[in-house]
């Protein structure tokens, strides 16, 4: 089965944000900003909750994805999701 992640921009501005959704409901959160980019879980409220996945992008003035890397950092954030959520709940996706 192939995961269909559905990414939500909420801000396209400094900083890039996203609701990160699967299966209809929200799993994540991601944010640029300065250069350094957060993953964050949602929580049974709607929340955010702990930290799934951090990484230096690029220098401190980035506040958006480059177009050449959009796509393989998606991914990479994806996996993370993957990996966290299985760590976290045992489900099966």
């Amino acid at each position: 089965m192939k995961l269909e992640f559905d990414w939500r921009c909420t801000c396209s501005a400094c900083p890039e944000q996203y609701d990160i959704y699967l299966f209809g409901r929200p799993v994540a959160y991601f944010r640029l900003r300065w250069g350094y980019i957060t993953v964050a879980e949602y929580d049974e409220y709607g929340s955010f909750g702990n930290k799934i996945f951090e990484m230096v992008y690029h220098d401190s003035t980035c506040g958006s994805l480059y177009t050449e890397d959009e796509e393989s950092i998606k991914r990479r954030v994806e996996q993370e999701i993957i990996k966290h959520w299985l760590k976290q709940t045992g489900e099966q996706l």
